[in-house]
């Protein structure tokens, strides 16, 4: 149980109009619950619906996203890495190298739209992905960044243009071969919501923003394209009970 006690004063002076006031929260129990989306989770957009009842709040600024996906060629195959003939050494010239971006479970998505009891409440206006990434910048610790938000696909680069660098290098064998890759985060929304039903929808980002390409075999060549197949997709909702 938390609970937030509000000043006894009943006015304030004229620096305490800028400050946010404490509210009373009382919780007496919470419990999270697991929601998939209404639709085939590899479509252009994912939504999740969310039942409310009078009796419990959901808790928007606890709400994570759980994503399982891969990496797969423009025509949907598996992403070829085969050997050079006589070495056990990996054939660059015809393999394919994709990678995720620093941040992946964010970059998958372009737009983040909530509403509460059918009406939109809160929207993104397609830069949830930077919106996404400057939070975690400036709200986590370094310690939180080195281990906790590499569950989310956080990968601080700390030389992007080296594509031999220990992290990318590290990025590029997990996607290998189209294998899957789970990741898991908070949704970059805030609001507190009782007797509501929650309706989540994130619209996928074009796969040139989330994943990175090698570069072309010859001079002149092209890019190789790339696609992003979600296999699984959870929304884990934290409700809350309110004395």
């Amino acid at each position: 149980m938390r609970t937030n006690y509000l000043p006894p004063e009943t006015t304030h002076n004229s620096l305490q109009f800028h400050e946010r006031q404490p509210l009373l929260t009382s919780f007496e129990s919470c419990l999270e619950q697991r929601v998939g989306p209404v639709s085939d989770p590899d479509g252009q957009s994912l939504d999740f619906k969310v039942v409310g009842d009078r009796h419990n709040f959901i808790d928007l600024k606890k709400i994570k996203l759980q994503i399982t996906c891969c990496i797969r060629k423009h025509d949907g195959g598996a992403l070829d890495y085969p050997a050079d003939p006589g070495t056990t050494a990996p054939d660059n010239t015809n393999s394919n190298r994709p990678q995720f971006v620093h941040n992946a479970l964010h970059s998958l998505f372009s737009e983040c739209d909530v509403y509460a009891n059918g009406e939109r409440i809160s929207t993104t206006n397609g830069y949830y992905a930077h919106k996404a990434y400057l939070e975690t910048e400036m709200s986590h610790s370094p310690t939180y960044k080195q281990t906790l938000l590499k569950c989310q696909g956080y990968n601080y680069e700390p030389a992007p243009h080296d594509l031999t660098s220990a992290e990318i290098v590290g990025r590029e064998a997990e996607t290998r071969k189209s294998a899957y890759v789970s990741f898991i985060g908070k949704l970059a929304v805030d609001f507190f919501l009782p007797n509501v039903s929650l309706r989540v929808r994130l619209q996928r980002s074009h796969p040139d923003f989330a994943v990175i390409s090698e570069a072309p075999a010859t001079a002149g060549g092209a890019t190789k394209e790339y696609r992003i197949q979600i296999t699984e997709a959870y929304l884990i909702v934290q409700k809350v009970t309110v004395n």
